[in-house]
Order: C-alpha cells, then structure tokens, then sequence
C-alpha cells in the first residue's frame, strides 16, 4: 500500500515542485521585455546622480541645494530647485518593470498592452535612468506632496506635465521636455494657449508645426490627485501575485507529499500492535 501510494503521487508531486520553483526563479531574473529610451534635444541628464535611487534620497538632495543657497521651501526658488534635478537625473523615456521586480506586470505589459508594465510607483522609478514625461512628473509631485506643496497635473493632446501653487499662483513645470522658460514665465494662464509662446519655450524641443499637435490645449486635473492610481494598484497587486505565486504550487506538492508518510506511519502502528497483540496472546 505504501508503494502504490508513493508511486501515484510522485509525478505530480515532481510537476508542481518543479512549477513552483520556475515561478520562484523568475523573481530573480534581470529582464526587461521591453526596453525605451527616447530622445530630447539638449537633455541635462548627468549620470552622477544615479546614487539618487530613491525619493528619500531625492528630497535630501535638493534640501541640501537649497539650503546651500539659502532657499526656503515653497518658494518659487525652491521648485527650480526641484525641476532642475529632477531635469538631470532622467534620460526621456519610458521605465518598464522587468521579471525581477514584477514579472507578471513584465509579461502583461509585452503581450497585452505596454502601458501595463510601465512604472508609476515614484520610489520604482528613481531606480532607473529614464522616465517619461508622466513618469517625471509623478516623481515631481511625489517631492512636492512631501513637501506639502499643491501640485496639480496638467494634460496636453500627447504630453503630461504639472503645475505647483507657489506666491498664490498656479506656476507650470516640464521636467521632461525641459522648455527655456523664466520663472515669472511660469505663471500657468492664457499665454499657454498662445501657439508663439509654446513654439518659444520648446524651440528646439518641439517643431513649431508640430505644437498644436503634440500639446493643443492642456486640461489640469485635481489639485493634489495622484494621476494614476488605478495602475498604481494593478502594479501592487501583481507584484504580489509574482512574489507569492510559486508557493501556490508548492502546496499541494507538499499536501500529496505528507499523506505518504502518514499512511507508512498508520501502516507501521497498526502492524506494531497487530503483533503486541499476538505476543501477548500467547
């Protein structure tokens, strides 16, 4: 009986270990399905600056720009301050997650839709030299939510941007595509809607004849909103899919793996006290 029993269980039990250890690997695997990396005019990205790998780290940097120069926060010289950083540590383009981190959100974003894999988490992001336009921004606001500064998105036809409330204005930032534009400049009103203002801060950026196509009118969002919060919880919810699933097939191999053992030991007591029986009978 302990035979047959063995016998019965052992493929499927070598089958779900055997799955179990291939979904466990794949958290440790360095690989990205997809890889972007876009291009912008002039970007001021510095390579330096890759030990800045997470927000904490992000905030502390730019606290000690400002304290250097004597800036206080929620000034208006404090978010240059804050643009321009995050300006240098991003290359444009956007940050996927690869299977190491989120494999199941890694393979959905290669086989179903790219945006399913793209990062959105701010602390994800520093981990990476690239970020796209939505991407810089989420990593902006993140600062200035810590920073209890009011931010708010701003949506172009084909481009993310932020505005921050600073001296009791709405003032416009583009980490990403980096316009030429002034500090009294930033005051976000109806010079946004002007096609010669657009072409002048993102001369050399966006062809004047393709601003009222790549921007067109913006539209801002909630004030203090994070932009993405459904992808957001879809990435929190894969990613604990892809760290824990390995151990759903480890389950019932261990489950078919127990009763063996339990039997052998039914099996042994009850031939031990067939035969304490029969010593004591005779």
């Amino acid at each position: 009986m302990y035979i047959n029993v063995k016998q019965k269980n052992r493929k499927k039990i070598i089958l779900f270990l055997s799955l179990s250890v291939f979904f466990l690997v794949l958290n440790l695997l360095p690989i990205h399905l997809i890889n972007e990396r876009g291009f912008v005019s002039k970007e001021k990205f510095e390579s330096t600056l890759d030990t800045i790998n997470n927000i904490e780290k992000l905030v502390k940097k730019i606290d000690d720009s400002a304290s250097y120069s004597h800036v206080k926060p929620k000034s208006l010289e404090y978010n240059e301050i804050v643009t321009t950083i995050i300006k240098r540590r991003f290359h444009h383009g956007y940050s996927h997650y690869g299977f190491n981190e989120n494999w199941l959100a890694c393979m959905m974003g290669r086989f179903i839709w790219r945006d399913l894999s793209a990062i959105v988490d701010p602390n994800d992001l520093m981990k990476y030299q690239n970020a796209a336009c939505s991407q810089q921004a989420i990593v902006m606001m993140e600062v200035l939510k810590i920073k209890q500064i009011p931010f708010c998105k701003v949506g172009w036809s084909h481009h993310f941007t932020l505005c921050a409330w600073v001296n009791n204005e709405w003032c416009y930032y583009d980490p990403n595509m980096e316009p030429i534009i002034n500090p009294k400049q930033r005051k976000f009103d109806n010079k946004f809607l002007n096609i010669e203002f657009l072409a002048g801060i993102y001369a050399g950026k966006i062809s004047k004849k393709d601003i009222s196509l790549a921007l067109g009118v913006p539209q801002m969002g909630k004030i203090n909103e994070f932009p993405a919060p459904h992808i957001l919880l879809f990435h929190k919810i894969t990613k604990l899919i892809s760290i824990t699933f390995w151990f759903i097939f480890l389950m019932p191999a261990l489950f078919w793996y127990r009763p063996i053992h339990i039997k052998t030991k039914k099996i042994h007591h009850h031939i031990f006290k067939l035969n304490h029986s029969k010593t004591l009978s005779k």
